[in-house]
């Protein structure tokens, strides 16, 4: 009867071979797209099945498998799929996209062409905490939630690592929290260590350039021929006195995209998790000591030696953590593909995979993807640093960002318009003459009657002044006393024809009674599109929230000026006349 059989003996599957192949190719999929499923996910995901073919399987409960289907699941496709626990990564980093790798390579490769690797170096900054992390014991069956008698805190040192693509690693420098810096915290550490120390516990321009010109400079200046020190974009280590001691010594800076440390960083991808696993040894040895259980952290004069002692263990092993980091990252030897199959949704689902997953599958998850990855707004740096590139002083300049200065400019920063009246409940606006008054009466509270009367007559002529010299109001619509805001008669156009007003003209709207400055956006026969400002103050300045609505061409009142922006904060001083 062998090979006679329609079928294989034992119980059958409840899917078919096919079926089960097309649900391998969608979790592939789903988890190159940067979406993996779990365990319950495709349990779910077989029961939608299920469900949409009307087929009622009696071996589950509700048509929902349970988890020794999905274990045999994962037995049978064992070839295919297997289960990693997952790294979470920010949406920024996931928004990293092959443009910006490929722009970075080119960059990189005109600066390190004909550079040894001994002279290719990359530094980070790592903390180093007093956390000895989770370790499996042994407890009765039936417990969730052992506990370890053990101190620990989130205390932290700031070290800076380099190392270049030959493997050797340059002396560490260590930054304590403190405000003052002791002799007891230098002894004993590595040879060749830099200690300091700042408020906050991390490096600053000030601390980078004293490792810089205290600990680098002199290792750099022994190697003949162009060196290439590699690192992050912080503002915080571009700073213009290094940059002029690189140039005088033949050193270049190349700067690595911004949210791209996990893929381009030598040091993240190679060195600083083999170095964390070893610290998180020689602390737990520590925690269980007798010094260890009486004190709550590690005392700073006790640091350096255990840093020594984190640096020998390193030791074996430094060289070809740091040769493998330097290769992971595609700079020695140079190749943009080891990073580009990295990328989250980067790699092309084969033939065979395209035959069982269909289109509309693949472009749905396309959107969820950036509907994720696409919607953060990267913070405004200051200086736009091309990634990859070396630059010099005279760069500098040139690397500067504009920041908008027009009302146009920043009016094409705002959330595009939903065309959903937004309504402006903004609580009156108290004059400068209404605070005077009140400021004045309170500290004239002790005179007498008579007195009270002269005061109040002077402050309300102060306060009619005050007002009718504001120019975001027309001084017509103020009668000889003195009105508060909700007083106020909204302003009317001269008597003068129509205007014609276009797309990108600043005009003043009255709406409930209320006048606000606005920029037209669109128009028809009837009606003009105006998304108006918000008062801030004494002056103007654009909701975060755009409000924009249709207006009817007779509250529309008249064209105005731009706007001229007045401070740092987007805030505007308008000229609220016709």
């Amino acid at each position: 009867m062998h090979g006679e059989l329609s079928s294989k003996t034992g119980g059958q599957p409840v899917l078919t071979e096919e079926e089960e192949n097309v649900i391998v190719a969608h979790l592939i999929t789903v988890a190159t797209f940067g979406f993996p499923f779990t365990i319950l996910d495709l349990r779910l995901v077989v029961k939608s099945y299920l469900d949409r073919l009307g087929r009622i399987e009696r071996r589950f409960q509700r048509n929902l498998p349970g988890k020794d289907w999905a274990d045999l699941f994962l037995r049978r496709h064992k070839k295919e799929l297997t289960q990693r626990t997952a790294r979470p990564i920010s949406r920024v980093r996931a928004a990293l996209d092959k443009d910006v790798i490929v722009e970075y390579f080119n960059h990189l490769g005109n600066s390190i062409d004909g550079v040894p690797p001994s002279h290719i170096w990359n530094y980070d900054e790592t903390n180093i905490t007093d956390d000895p992390g989770n370790k499996k014991v042994l407890v009765k069956r039936g417990t969730k939630y052992p506990d370890q008698i053990k101190n620990s805190t989130k205390a932290s040192v700031s070290v800076m690592m380099c190392g270049n693509a030959a493997g050797e690693m340059a002396p560490p420098y260590v930054t304590y929290k403190a405000e003052g810096l002791y002799q007891s915290w230098t002894e004993g550490g590595p040879r060749g260590t830099r200690y300091n120390r700042s408020k906050s516990g991390w490096f600053d321009a000030r601390i980078f350039e004293d490792w810089f010109e205290g600990l680098m400079l002199p290792i750099l200046k022994k190697q003949d021929g162009v060196k290439i020190l590699i690192g992050d974009n912080l503002s915080s280590h571009i700073n213009y006195h290094v940059v002029e001691l690189c140039e005088a010594n033949n050193i270049r800076f190349v700067a690595l995209p911004p949210n791209s440390t996990h893929l381009l960083q030598p040091l993240d991808v190679g060195f600083f998790r083999p170095m964390k696993g070893a610290w998180r040894n020689i602390l737990n040895e520590w925690k269980e000591s007798d010094q260890g259980r009486k004190l709550r952290t590690i005392p700073k004069e006790s640091f350096p030696v255990f840093l020594k002692m984190l640096v020998e263990n390193l030791k074996e092993k430094s060289s070809q953590n740091l040769k493998s980091g330097f290769q992971a990252c595609g700079i020695v030897p140079l190749n943009q593909d080891a990073v580009l199959k990295k990328l989250v949704g980067n790699e092309m689902a084969s033939s065979d995979l395209r035959e069982h997953v269909a289109e509309s599958f693949l472009n749905e998850m396309e959107k969820k993807r950036k509907s994720v990855v696409c919607v953060v707004q990267r913070k405004r740096k200051k200086i736009d640093l091309p990634p990859g590139k070396g630059f010099t002083t005279a760069d500098i300049p040139h690397m500067i960002q504009s920041q908008p200065t027009t009302l146009m400019e920043i009016q094409e920063q705002q959330p595009s318009t939903s065309g959903v009246v937004q309504e402006i409940r903004q609580k009156p606006r108290q004059t400068s003459g209404t605070r005077k008054r009140k400021a004045i009466k309170r500290k004239q509270k002790d005179f007498s009657s008579e007195e009270e009367e002269e005061s109040e007559k002077i402050i309300d002529d102060e306060s009619e002044d005050s007002v009718t010299s504001n120019f975001f109001q027309d001084s017509s619509n103020y009668s000889e006393e003195d009105k508060s805001e909700d007083e106020q008669e909204p302003l009317t156009p001269a008597p003068v024809s129509e205007p014609q007003y276009v797309k990108g003209d600043y005009v003043v709207v009255t709406y409930e009674g209320k006048n606000y400055p606005g920029i037209v956006i669109d128009l028809d026969d009837d009606d003009i599109h105006v998304s108006t400002m918000i008062p801030g103050g004494k002056y103007w300045k654009w909701p975060e929230k755009v409000d924009s609505i249709w207006y009817k061409r007779h509250a529309v009142l008249f064209k105005v000026p731009p706007p001229r922006q007045i401070s740092k904060r987007a805030v505007f001083c308008i000229d609220m006349k016709p």
